[in-house]
């Protein structure tokens, strides 16, 4: 699966905790969720955990 930033991004970024943060730049920088989670820093599932609540928040997207 891809992921892509939403255009525009209607949350604050300044409400994002580090971990939020860094898999957004994650998303940012690979997009396909196989190579975010092998590049994070944190748990595959605080992970999931962290893009299911992007996406619910609408940071980011399916493609």
């Amino acid at each position: 699966m891809t992921l892509i930033l939403s255009i525009p991004i209607f949350g604050k970024l300044s409400e994002l905790s580090k971990n939020e943060l860094d898999i957004f730049q994650l998303v940012h920088n690979f997009s396909i969720v196989s190579d975010i989670i092998s590049n994070s820093e944190i748990s595959e599932g605080k992970t999931y955990q962290i893009l299911q609540m992007l996406s619910d928040e609408g940071f980011i997207n399916p493609e």
